[in-house]
């Protein structure tokens, strides 16, 4: 019970981004984390996730960013484009976090 009433909290929270075409509107989320979701995206199932080449001579991705460790995100990456994906799994982790804590 306390599951479902977790996910009505956040899903209703985070409607705008799950349902609709809503994104976070802060200044590091529009420079960094979507273009880097899009690169990521484009590059999965190569080394290039683990290098950016697009940026001078290069710098490596996992240094600010560890997507690539995170299971979740490849699965919603295989069936969504990239900002839907990384807004779904921001919802899951919030619920799976509170359902744990909840026990």
């Amino acid at each position: 019970m306390l599951a479902i009433f977790n996910a009505l909290i956040f899903g209703s929270l985070l409607f705008s981004l799950l349902f609709q075409t809503g994104y976070v509107q802060h200044t590091d989320v529009g420079l960094f984390t979507y273009p880097f979701m899009t690169l990521f995206h484009e590059r999965m199932g190569s080394m290039g996730v683990f290098w950016n080449d697009l940026s001078g001579a290069g710098f490596p991705s996992l240094y600010i960013h560890g997507y690539v460790f995170n299971p979740l995100l490849w699965i919603l990456l295989a069936v969504m484009n990239p900002i839907s994906a990384l807004h779904w799994s921001m919802f899951v982790h919030a619920w799976l976090a509170s359902c744990l804590l909840g026990i």
